[in-house]
């Protein structure tokens, strides 16, 4: 279907399972459902001099010169035994998630970390640049496909779960390196020019950031907090998607938007718009939200359409200043095609403006206040907008996942320097910085609670104001470890 991309990106914002960016928040920072917290035993470790020894993105003295993409597409070479192996694969899959005391009795992870998958996969993390080098104004741009983001979600469950085997058996070099090419090949993907890149950029740094939830969590574990800090804020940078998605529809189907054009065949304009429905009717039959209406959404045929619409589509053109006689003259079938677009400009225009806010600006503004109602007009409907909330929510949710990492992080500090205390409030924190919730732009709200004859102390983040955004972080001092 040449429509995959649209499809795709709406299946991904609504998944509820696999590496995707829907619910990232809420797999590691909740149960999935949101009903189980998230419990943290903990040693009370601080950050450790060189206090930048740690980086979980490759550093400068180490990256060499290249394209990334290019390396990106080599991985599978001479390795179909494995990638066509499906049991194989979803074992990748499930030791994402397998519990660690199960991963201690593998004697050996289901890929080596010296293989030449990962090795390879390295030499790609490592290159200064990534290029995805897709047709962009040489093809329909809405027609491109990206096989290339199907690939990396399997990437990045290999190097999850290979990290993860090596977290369960000690071997925290060995996750950090493997975690490290995973973030970097996050914000490789989403540096591709379409908003679906960015989305699974952020999927997959979400996946890398469940393993270091479990590493920091382990006997022993590094302090990350200034490796975090050191993270590009945001991790992948959206802008790339957000100006090609905004201008898809003109590289598309530009030529069919030109009030001078010398086109006044009837047949042609009608040939023109059918295609325009047959490509519109597919994303109908799915919501943004990824709820498929199948039979319920009918495709309107030409006549249908030409007669219910085209009073409509004349009377937007004529207000949008083209001369009334003008109107008159074209052929029904353009009169449609250029008022659709007139209206659906003026809607994406609305939609998109929020994705260039800061996280700031957006939480005051009200997209509402001062403007009237657009009614859209087929084929271009309101489903082929970018969700902007949704977007936008995918993007807080990553700042939020790495501010509560560090903030975890700095608990951990502070515990280290006070005895193995937890502070009464984030406040008390002085040895390092406390980061401000990035969906609220406040602190997170915490609270020490003792629990249990030992009077064990548990440092609680909550935060259940935003749907699909819940915290329920526990966090307590390891028994014994202060005697360490």
């Amino acid at each position: 279907m040449r429509a995959l991309r649209f499809v795709f990106l709406a299946a991904l914002l609504a998944a509820p399972n696999g590496i995707e960016p829907r619910n990232v928040s809420a797999q590691v920072w909740a149960s999935p459902d949101g009903s189980e917290p998230i419990e943290l035993a903990v040693d009370p470790i601080g950050p450790a001099e060189p206090l930048l020894a740690i980086e979980l993105l490759p550093s400068v003295r180490d990256r060499h010169s290249g394209n990334a993409a290019v390396h990106y597409g080599k991985v599978k070479s001479e390795q179909n035994r494995l990638f066509g192996d499906s049991e194989l694969l979803e074992k990748f899959h499930a030791w994402t998630t397998r519990p660690l005391e199960e991963l201690k009795n593998e004697p050996q992870p289901l890929l080596s970390a010296d293989s030449s998958i990962f090795a390879t996969l390295k030499r790609a993390a490592y290159c200064d640049s990534c290029d995805w080098q897709l047709p962009i104004r040489e093809e329909e741009t809405l027609f491109i496909l990206l096989p290339e983001v199907q690939e990396s979600r399997l990437f990045a469950r290999m190097l999850a779960s290979t990290a993860r085997w090596h977290i369960a058996h000690g071997e925290y070099e060995r996750a950090l390196e493997l975690l490290r090419i995973g973030y970097a090949m996050a914000r490789h993907v989403g540096e591709g020019p379409t908003v679906v890149n960015g989305l699974v950029g952020l999927a997959i740094a979400s996946e890398m950031n469940r393993q270091l939830v479990e590493l920091i969590r382990q006997p022993d574990a590094p302090n990350l907090y200034w490796a975090l800090t050191m993270l590009p804020d945001p991790l992948v940078d959206f802008r790339p998607g957000i100006e090609m998605e905004f201008d898809a529809i003109e590289l598309t189907y530009g030529d069919l938007f030109d009030p001078n054009s010398p086109i006044d065949s009837v047949d042609w304009w009608n040939t023109r718009l059918e295609e325009l429905l047959e490509h519109t009717f597919l994303l109908s039959t799915y919501t943004m939200g990824g709820v498929s209406q199948g039979d319920e959404v009918k495709r309107p045929t030409l006549v249908e359409l030409t007669t219910t619409t085209y009073p409509t589509a004349k009377q937007v053109l004529i207000e949008a200043g083209v001369d009334e006689a003008k109107v008159d003259a074209m052929p029904v079938s353009r009169v449609i095609l250029q008022a659709s677009w007139s209206q659906y400009r003026k809607l994406r225009d609305r939609e998109l403006r929020l994705l260039f806010l800061s996280r700031e600006e957006a939480t005051k503004f009200d997209p509402e206040i001062g403007l009237p109602e657009i009614e859209a007009l087929p084929p271009f409907k309101r489903q082929l907008l970018m969700p902007a909330a949704r977007i936008r929510a995918a993007q807080t949710r990553m700042a939020r996942e790495f501010a509560l990492l560090r903030t975890c992080e700095a608990l951990r500090a502070h515990a280290a320097a006070e005895r193995g205390k937890l502070p009464t409030t984030l406040d008390e924190v002085r040895i390092v910085p406390i980061p401000l919730d990035p969906a609220t732009g406040r602190p997170f709200y915490y609270e020490l609670q003792q629990e249990g004859e030992g009077s064990t102390q548990l440092g609680r983040i909550v935060d259940a104001s935003i749907e699909g955004m819940k915290i329920d972080l526990r966090v307590s001092i390891r028994a014994g470890s202060t005697d360490r």
